[in-house]
C-alpha cells in the first residue's frame, strides 16, 4: 500500500478512532455524519471504519460510491491499514515468511508483491526432529 498523503481522508464513525491511525491529520478525519466536511474537496483515497448498519450509514456508504464512480476515488477499510502494519512489522529485514523471498516486500503483502495469491494460512509448516 501506499504511504497516506494529503490528498487522503478517514471516514470514521466517532472521532476517537482517529486516534489509532496518526498518519492522518485532523483536517483529514472526518466523522461520517459530517460527511458535508468534504465540500468541494476530491480525496484521491477514502479510508473508512465500520459505519454500522443504520439508514444513514448506507447512505454515506452510497456517497463513498457516489465519489468513486464520479471521480475516481479509490475507496478503502482501514483493515488494509493495519494489514500493512503487520506485514511491514514482521517482515522488516527478514526474507519474507510465506515464499522465503530474501526481499521482505517492504512492508506490501505478499499476494500483491509477487501476484501469487498465497497467504499465510497457505504455508506449509515444517520442524525439523534433529
Amino acid at each position: 500500500m501506499q504511504s497516506i498523503t494529503d490528498e487522503d481522508v478517514l471516514v470514521v464513525f466517532g472521532r476517537h478512532q482517529a486516534k489509532q491511525y496518526p498518519e492522518f491529520s485532523e483536517e483529514q478525519v472526518i466523522p461520517y455524519l459530517s460527511l458535508y466536511l468534504l465540500g468541494s474537496r476530491i480525496p484521491k483515497r477514502v479510508f473508512r471504519t465500520g459505519l454500522g448498519l443504520s439508514r444513514q450509514a448506507m447512505r454515506v456508504r452510497e456517497a463513498l460510491e457516489d465519489l468513486a464512480w464520479d471521480h475516481g476515488t479509490e475507496i478503502h477499510h482501514v483493515r488494509e491499514i493495519d494489514h500493512a502494519r503487520i506485514e511491514a512489522e514482521y517482515m522488516t529485514g527478514e526474507p519474507c515468511f510465506i515464499c522465503g523471498d530474501p526481499v521482505d516486500h517492504y512492508g506490501v503483502e505478499h499476494s500483491v508483491a509477487t501476484g501469487d495469491g498465497r497467504l499465510r494460512a497457505d504455508v506449509e509448516v515444517t520442524v525439523d526432529a534433529a
